[in-house]
């Protein structure tokens, strides 16, 4: 049974399910997500060697790399097929704030549980982070006439989320404490990212039931963007000769937004109708990392 629990599509689907069953506890588990999600980075970022940066001109092609998966051919798709699928402007507004919104936090994380090439996910994630703070307000502007996105919070997210746990795993990897804990790295991950996607969900599990509609609408553009770019994206990457270790990164690179933000982006910038666009996308993000986990064979732990 503990063996059982601690499968990485077990907890993300549990999570998932008592996040609509259950989602207004979400309300108060808000204010440890962010520390949760320091500490689920902390724990993945201990996985590589900083020398693994080296050499700087295959950094420097793995964050290119990054961006233009993430916010090149994502949010790219993004845009076409809610410009194609969607009538209502607001939710059409809603998509663009996903468009623009950072990666996900996640994809670094779920790198390492899926045995890829963690210093590909974590520079291609920090390319994409960076890449998107200066493209987001310009995008923004050309689309919906607002030059303010929220760059200063991408900023903000990426220190904490990215910077802040990278430093504190080198500090504490000299910790013959904390290299114990290590034991139980993936255990511990897995259950940061069950209270990560239960928030996620959860703060938006009314927009399922209240907006049936809208959410149908989403739910297409959100099911052909994600699932439909990961299996464009598998393909392109076979044919290119990448072992898996590889494809890993790319795919999640290139399928996984920053939910919390694209939300906060569109009820603050299009207004509440809109935030239904990133919450459904959210929840399919979700769904889509419970199908790869149940799909591929994980890392064991």
């Amino acid at each position: 049974m503990i063996y059982f629990l601690n499968k990485q599509w077990v907890i993300l689907t549990l999570a998932f399910v008592l996040a609509l069953l259950a989602g207004d506890f979400a309300k108060y588990i808000k204010p440890a997500v962010m520390p949760v999600v320091m500490a689920v980075m902390v724990l993945s970022a201990s996985s590589f060697n900083p020398s693994d940066l080296l050499p700087l001109s295959r950094s420097i092609r793995f964050g290119a790399a990054g961006f233009f998966w993430n916010y090149v051919l994502l949010s790219g798709v993004v845009l076409v097929v809610s410009t194609l699928l969607v009538t209502d402007p607001d939710l059409r507004a809603g998509f663009v704030m996903v468009a623009l919104s950072p990666p996900g936090v996640a994809i670094v994380p779920f790198t390492f549980l899926m045995g890829g090439r963690i210093i590909q996910g974590v520079v291609g994630t920090f390319g994409a982070f960076v890449g998107s703070i200066a493209a987001a307000p310009l995008i923004a502007a050309w689309l919906i006439g607002s030059g303010s996105v929220g760059s200063g919070k991408m900023v903000v997210l990426l220190i904490q989320a990215v910077i802040i746990p990278f430093i504190a795993a080198r500090i504490l990897m000299r910790s013959k404490t904390f290299n114990r804990m290590l034991t139980y790295r993936g255990t511990m991950i897995n259950w940061g990212m069950f209270l990560i996607t239960f928030t996620s969900v959860g703060l938006n599990s009314s927009t399922f039931y209240e907006h049936p509609r809208l959410v149908l609408d989403a739910v297409a553009v959100s099911i052909i963007s994600i699932f439909g770019t990961a299996f464009i994206v598998e393909i392109i990457s076979k044919k290119a000769g990448l072992n898996r270790e590889k494809r890993i990164p790319l795919m999640l690179l290139s399928t996984i937004k920053n939910g919390g933000f694209a939300v906060v982006a569109a009820m603050a910038i299009a207004g509440e109708r809109a935030s239904v666009s990133a919450a459904v996308f959210s929840g399919f993000t979700a769904i889509f990392l419970v199908y790869l986990s149940a799909r591929d064979k994980w890392k064991p732990f």
